[in-house]
């Protein structure tokens, strides 16, 4: 990172405060679901036909009166976020695609449209047009991704420093819990939503001004992968069994047909699922034990303890990278270290999702929430850092958009699980996420083995 140009650091510094201020602000959904809950969104699920299960929402420092909420309205918010969480995966693999055929600007150009429109929709709804909050969140949420994505190829500036500025870049995505924080509190203070969101429609320009003076127009490369693209085509021919170029011309189809490639998948998906339904519930679930002041309370103490991430995402970075260079002087082959590091990462989420769904089972709010900043970190930085060092980036949108899609089709269960903790109650479901998540340990056991045969190959080829 020393050799880093000014242009370079300036676009590493500025993409994390973008991802603190668009990229995952979905995360902070139940700030914002309080406040429209508040409004009255939504309230027409509670009319005829609307299920008897009745809860007093309470709001003295906005009216100082309290609103009734049904199931039906609850359902309605509920379905707005695994929506938006869904086709926030689902966009994945058609969002990596542009960045690898048409470039950077094109698709940060698409995603900071969406994220304008969306927010003059929300400042323009009324709680008669409450059905306008699903295109919009939905498409919050995938320009959000979008603006990650491109944030990102970054790493490649960084040096050895890769996995932790995508883990530190995933941490500031955490961080964007914070927005709907603080859209709670202005409102609260007296702004109305129409206000505020034209506000924050304004602030799409920074996301314009940072696509066109500071990030590649098609992809970034570091000085080392200029140097090779300049390298001729007989070169190249020539140079094939250098580890290099080898890792630079593996194609898409080899990396497909790679084990740990789907075995990551399974695990992302699983713990993504997780995660999704603790947030897109945490009101639900709150509201089922607890009084409504002390709901509002603990979605206000979420939504700052979420900030945390920021703090907690490097760790997950340094961790990998801390284990990769401890095997150098006792691994000679690069994928065996990589992949030992990686291992500890994978099986560390999968014990936090353990833990988590342990305490969600146990009713221990505090105790959830520091387990759900941690183990956000870990399943974003966690695969981001699996893709960007297990294959060539010239494959990592595509690849990385593969695992989101089906991890967004997996997320779609969600509804499906909260129907059932309707029904049945939380517990019974945060008990089966339990058993669930300890089958994603497959995942690092697998990618051990993995790093153990690398190893076992290069030994050998180097007693011959």
């Amino acid at each position: 990172m020393a050799n880093m140009g000014k242009k370079d650091a300036l676009a590493i510094g500025t993409s994390l405060l973008e991802c603190v201020l668009f990229s995952g602000v979905i995360i902070g959904w139940p700030n914002l679901q309080q406040v429209l809950l508040n409004l009255s969104y939504f309230a027409s699920s509670c009319s005829r036909g609307s299920p008897v299960n009745w809860t007093l929402n309470f709001n003295s420092s906005v009216n100082g009166s309290a609103n009734i909420v049904c199931s039906g309205q609850q359902e309605a918010f509920n379905l707005v976020f695994t929506l938006s969480v869904s086709a926030l995966s689902l966009a994945a693999f058609p969002l990596g695609h542009i960045l690898d055929k048409y470039g950077t600007w094109v698709m940060r150009s698409i995603a900071t449209t969406l994220y304008s429109a969306a927010y003059i929709s929300i400042a323009c709804m009324t709680p008669e047009t409450s059905w306008i909050l699903y295109p919009s969140m939905i498409s919050i949420s995938v320009a959000g991704l979008a603006l990650l994505i491109s944030n990102f190829q970054l790493s490649a500036l960084t040096g050895s420093c890769r996995s932790v500025y995508v883990t530190l870049a995933n941490g500031m995505y955490d961080a964007s819990s914070l927005v709907y924080l603080l859209v709670k509190q202005a409102h609260e203070g007296g702004l109305s939503l129409r206000t505020i969101f034209f506000a924050m429609a304004g602030l799409t320009l920074f996301p314009w001004l940072r696509t066109f003076l500071v990030m590649p127009r098609m992809m970034a490369r570091s000085k080392k992968q200029k140097r090779l693209d300049s390298i001729s085509k007989d070169v190249l021919i020539a140079s094939s069994d250098h580890p290099a170029v080898k890792q630079n011309t593996e194609g898409l189809s080899q990396c497909l047909r790679t084990v740990t490639l789907w075995t990551n998948v399974f695990h992302f998906s699983i713990t993504n699922l997780q995660m999704g339904f603790y947030v897109g519930t945490l009101v639900s679930w709150l509201d089922e034990f607890l009084s409504s002041a002390a709901v509002e309370s603990y979605t206000n103490i979420f939504g700052v303890m979420l900030i945390g991430g920021a703090v907690v995402a490097p760790l997950n970075g340094l961790l990998t990278d801390g284990i990769t260079n401890y095997y150098k002087r006792k691994i000679d082959c690069k994928k065996a270290r990589t992949h030992r590091g990686l291992c500890v990462s994978a099986t560390l989420t999968s014990l936090l999702g353990i833990a988590l769904a342990a305490s969600a089972v146990c009713r221990q709010v505090l105790t959830s929430f520091i387990l759900l900043v941690i183990y956000r970190s870990f399943i974003a930085g966690g695969n981001a850092s699996f893709m960007a060092l297990t294959f060539p980036q010239k494959h990592f949108g595509k690849l990385y958009g593969i695992c989101q899609t089906i991890a967004g089709l997996v997320a779609l269960l969600q509804y499906v699980l909260f129907k059932v903790a309707v029904q049945s109650g939380f517990v019974s479901v945060h008990a089966a996420m339990l058993v669930t998540c300890t089958l994603t340990l497959l995942h690092p056991y697998i990618v051990y083995k993995r790093s153990c045969r690398y190893h076992e190959v290069v030994a050998e080829n180097n007693n011959n």
